[in-house]
């Protein structure tokens, strides 16, 4: 998963910020449920 470099808060890519949310989200509840170390 890569964080963009260019990170401009006034001008942040919406649908990818989200997915990665999701993605964290996830990773988030699968170390939550024991699935990560």
């Amino acid at each position: 998963m890569k964080i963009a470099q260019n990170c401009n808060p006034n001008k942040i890519d919406m649908p990818s910020f989200n997915r990665f949310r999701e993605d964290f989200k996830m990773a988030v509840d699968a170390c939550i449920g024991g699935v990560c170390e």
